[in-house]
């Protein structure tokens, strides 16, 4: 029985692959830690034996002191991890042996393509930023020299009235055209205002091109200012104008904004992450939840700007700044509406605590006492 026992193999633990994790993970973070922060001899000299036994060798109380290198590598290197360690360590391997050129995206590691996904939709943002900025800087200046210019076109129109009843009345002969009695000048600015005001509706009717199909119909855009049909669709074409830059000033923009605020925090996140050499892939699904969330609040920021002086101004520098910080920080902006919630809950007695039951009336004593 004794021999039987001796030349049978000895069982593996059943955590063999355990073991060998916490080495490996042990020899990442000593090398890394070895150039950063001063470990001390004691665990130096305890994992490098830990490190040379075989997992299969391992026994209990090697086990126990192992978990308790690994915990305390872990303490002194927080928040870098032996998991962060090695993503870093790959993005600077897979930046070293590939070529800056020609390199194909589905080739890049998980952690390089995480990243260039943030930087590329950062750049979209940007770019749909500016072309909706552009939109707008446009579409409300013609909306605002064409209000300027129909308001000099109606004084000139009024001057021109009483130039010619004043020439009428100081001739006395109705059969001389009033129109002589006009002065040049008058006629020059009247001329000028109607091209400018021709020209602003131009533009307008051309930028107004993504949308006015569903306001008029095109064929009669191009119709004569004095037409009364050819004004009415000029009037319903800028009204049109100034509530699509109502829409986008509410709406669209703030949530561009907030989006903005949201990706920028991530980029600033990443780059401290890779600096600290704590750069987790499981974050990049939190950073998405993240972009939701500020786009959320960006767009929210509408039901605090609702006035219509802010609306027919444009975006506004206030707005803009709240959306944005809303999207960049955004635990800041929910820690204040549940602050808002929570006192008003106390106000209403939603979290008050149930009042002990009082005593008898009388003061005697209650019944079983």
């Amino acid at each position: 029985m004794t021999d039987a026992k001796a030349e049978s193999p000895r069982p593996l633990p059943s955590n063999k692959v355990t073991i060998a994790y916490l080495q490996d993970a042990c020899r990442t973070l000593i090398d890394f830690a070895s150039a950063r922060i001063a470990i001390p001899d004691t665990v130096i000299t305890e994992a490098s034996h830990l490190l040379r036994l075989d997992p299969a060798d391992v026994s209990e109380d090697q086990e126990t002191r192992l978990r308790l290198v690994h915990r305390t590598l872990t303490m002194a290197l927080r928040p870098a991890t032996e998991i962060s360690i090695r993503a870093v360590r790959e993005l600077e391997e897979d930046r070293r042996l590939r070529p800056r050129l020609f390199r194909f995206w589905w080739k890049d590691n998980e952690a390089r393509k995480q990243i260039s996904n943030a930087t590329w939709l950062m750049l979209a943002i940007l770019l749909v930023l500016v072309v909706i900025q552009v939109y707008t800087l446009v579409l409300s200046t013609c909306v605002q020299r064409l209000t300027e210019i129909s308001a000099d076109r109606a004084t000139i129109a009024l001057e021109i009235e009483a130039a010619k009843k004043a020439a009428a009345a100081s001739r006395g002969n109705v059969s001389i055209d009033p129109i002589d009695a006009v002065p040049d000048t008058l006629l020059q600015r009247k001329e000028i205002a109607d091209s400018r005001y021709s020209g602003f509706n131009l533009l307008l009717v051309q930028w107004s091109k993504p949308w006015s199909w569903a306001v008029v119909d095109g064929k009669v855009q191009g119709e004569d200012v004095q037409d009364t049909r050819g004004s009415a669709v000029q009037h319903s074409v800028r009204e049109a104008a100034e509530a699509v830059l109502r829409a986008l000033a509410l709406y669209v923009l703030p949530l561009i904004y907030g989006l903005l605020g949201a990706n920028a925090y991530i980029l600033r996140a990443i780059s401290r992450q890779i600096d600290d050499h704590a750069l987790v892939l499981l974050t990049f699904y939190k950073y998405r939840l993240r972009l939701a969330l500020g786009a959320l609040l960006g767009a929210s920021v509408s039901l605090i700007f609702t006035s219509d002086a802010a609306a027919t101004q444009g975006i506004g520098l206030s707005m803009t700044a709240v959306a944005f910080l809303s999207g960049y920080s955004v635990e800041f902006a929910f820690s204040i509406i549940d602050a808002l919630i929570h006192r008003g809950r106390i106000a209403v007695g939603a979290d008050s605590k149930p009042s002990a039951v009082p005593p008898p009336a009388g003061g005697g004593v209650a019944p079983g006492g």
